[in-house]
């Protein structure tokens, strides 16, 4: 009855926030072995044109990324901007490839909705079973950023990048409205670029606003920096892959042998 109360008031205020994760538990561990699962709650603030399903996705995404990134060595590497491109649109599908294959099973334990300070939250408690723990190599650490987050057609910035660790780099643009994922040549001979450790490499580029990376107002572009331990080029002289396919090359490299991050920019026309 209280829950069939709540969802009406939901479904007729208006809202002045935005939804989104609230707070989060600790991880709890339990069992041991085939058995071992993962206990974590999450509770998320709904706001305006929000509905239950939605908070109930964001809180399974967000609970199942930090299970896999705290006991498994995974990570969902994504920038703000795409966060917010098309009202999280693609990130969302970006969350669903990228848990294929990593969730063995799941419960939902609670789904309590309730009003505080006139703001309306549900409590989610899951219990995960992971396919496996993998470790990241606590001593690769990369950091790839831009010096320009929003800029206009024509106009120059630079890209940069520091590894901790020997390694290689590979650059790939995402393009999320055509699902592709496509090489960025490093040389006219080469798609990767040997970096030493410590060193910082930069690269100058030239904002140029595309129709199809564009919501007709502004263009978003999207690079993955890949840096590998090993020159291995995982779309094998592939030009262009769609997404889903460059995670299942990814997955099938063990997770300590690279690092990756994306940085984003919005261009202007």
């Amino acid at each position: 009855m209280h829950r069939i109360i709540y969802l009406y008031i939901f479904l007729t205020i208006q809202f002045i926030i935005a939804q989104d994760v609230y707070s989060s538990s600790d991880i709890q561990d339990k069992g041991i072995g085939k058995n071992k699962s993962y206990i974590i709650s999450t509770t998320i603030r709904l706001g305006k044109d929000s509905t239950i399903e939605e908070a109930r996705e964001k809180a399974f995404n967000y609970s199942a990324q930090t299970i896999l990134r705290r006991r498994g060595g995974f990570e969902i590497e994504s920038s703000t901007i795409l966060q917010e491109q098309d009202n999280g649109k693609f990130f969302n599908q970006m969350i669903s490839v990228e848990l294929d294959g990593e969730i063995k099973d799941y419960k939902v334990l609670e789904d309590k909705v309730y009003i505080k300070d006139n703001d309306i939250y549900i409590d989610y408690k899951f219990q995960f079973w992971i396919l496996k723990e993998s470790k990241k190599d606590p001593y690769f650490q990369i950091n790839a950023t831009s010096d320009k987050y929003e800029c206009n057609n024509g106009e120059n910035l630079t890209v940069s990048f520091l590894s901790s660790l020997d390694c290689y780099l590979y650059l790939y643009n995402y393009l999320p409205y055509d699902n592709k994922i496509v090489s960025i040549p490093l040389s006219s001979s080469a798609l990767s670029k040997k970096i030493v450790n410590g060193e910082n490499w930069s690269a100058k580029l030239t904002a140029e606003f595309a129709d199809e990376c564009s919501d007709g107002i502004q263009s978003f572009e999207h690079i993955y920096f890949l840096a590998m331990k090993k020159n291995n080029d995982i779309l094998f002289s592939e030009k262009s892959v769609t997404y889903q396919d460059f995670h299942k090359k990814l997955k099938s490299i063990p997770r300590n042998d690279y690092e990756l991050q994306m940085v984003s920019y919005i261009i202007k026309k």
